[in-house]
């Protein structure tokens, strides 16, 4: 059994005059959301979201706060102090974390600091913590980002809140990576709704197929997607299509 992409390969394709923000609330019912802890991009700092998955579905959002909200990030500003770029935190407290990495080959640090609000205060559904996000990574401008969960401090610490924040865009990024780039999903020219549905689906079942193989290679960190259409290429397209046509595929 091949894992799912996060759900991608099942994922609802956009309708015509809609957007994700509907669609993402339409995947809610789909999935069994109780309990977890469930973080969206900017886009879906949406107050029906918010209320929508801690009343209906019993789980807590971490939400990142952008442009789309311009009041929420205002009243964070007065509420929570920024992280300061020059002096992060050293030592994570309950409230302040710092990670360091090599990311693309530069050096990147990211800080956050926490604090308690009210839902009354920054204006959002069950919002428990608020949190500003800083990044900074050599030869580029600092990236300073507020954020907002339903969860408590004491369930989720500056640290966890962190490490949590960048799992999320890992995926966020190696998806849009393999997609776009890797496999030209940008470059689509297709204009029918049902053809775009079948190429998106393909497209992620794909992916799901070279993160199956890449966890059995030696060292998967060094394998990308097009190493893994060089194999599947490979004579002819003969392992590629009898991973197809069998009935039980194997990638040996």
């Amino acid at each position: 059994t091949v894992p799912s992409q996060f759900f991608l390969a099942s994922a609802i394709v956009e309708k015509d005059k809609t957007n994700e923000i509907p669609v993402a609330r339409e995947m809610f019912g789909k999935l069994d959301r109780k309990g977890r802890l469930v973080s969206l991009d900017a886009l879906h700092t949406q107050t029906e979201t918010a209320r929508e998955l801690v009343v209906e579905h019993g789980a807590d959002y971490l939400l990142t706060v952008k442009d789309n909200q311009p009041t929420i990030h205002q009243t964070i500003e007065k509420v929570l102090p920024a992280p300061k770029a020059d002096f992060p935190p050293q030592e994570p407290t309950p409230t302040q974390a710092r990670t360091e990495e090599i990311n693309k080959g530069r050096p990147e640090s990211r800080s956050i600091s926490t604090g308690p609000v009210t839902a009354e205060q920054v204006g959002f559904p069950f919002a428990e913590q608020a949190a500003w996000l800083l990044r900074q990574t050599k030869g580029r401008k600092d990236e300073l980002v507020s954020l907002v969960t339903s969860v408590e401090a004491d369930r989720l610490p500056a640290q966890k809140w962190l490490q949590l924040n960048r799992y999320a865009w890992g995926i966020e990024n190696g998806t849009h990576q393999r997609l776009d780039v890797s496999q030209n999903d940008d470059r689509c020219r297709i204009l029918n709704s049902k053809g775009i549905r079948i190429m998106g689906m393909f497209r992620r079942l794909s992916n799901s197929l070279f993160m199956e193989w890449r966890s059995r290679q030696r060292k998967p960190e060094y394998y990308s997607t097009t190493d893994f259409q060089s194999v599947v290429d490979a004579e002819h397209r003969r392992r590629g299509l009898r991973t197809v046509l069998s009935k039980n595929p194997t990638f040996d």
